[in-house]
């Protein structure tokens, strides 16, 4: 368990007030909100999974997380119609063969 510098566990308070001091120091205004909402905008953005991330920020269900940053998963139209269109062609190449032998 963390402790602060008198002993006591360290709060969210705490925890706070000593970020935006660091935070400060370096000469930005971030909050821990902006540091988690930066974070879970960077991974949905470059396709970690949207469940994945809704558990790492804690969030009690996904629709959560998909109601706050679904806009920002990448758009998997493109994909499927590759994957689709990869198993289909197989598909024809299986069948051709097949009835070829």
């Amino acid at each position: 368990m963390l402790q602060a510098i008198t002993g006591t566990l360290v709060t969210t308070s705490d925890y706070s007030s000593g970020f935006r001091k660091v935070v400060k120091t370096l000469g930005y205004d971030w909050s821990p909100h902006d540091l988690r909402h930066w974070f879970a905008t960077t991974a949905l953005s470059n396709g970690l999974p949207l469940l994945d991330v809704s558990r790492w920020l804690g969030h009690k269900s996904i629709e959560e997380t998909a109601d706050t940053y679904g806009h920002l998963t990448p758009d998997s139209t493109g994909r499927a119609v590759k994957v689709m269109d990869a198993a289909l062609t197989q598909h024809r190449a299986d069948v051709v063969l097949t009835d070829a032998a």
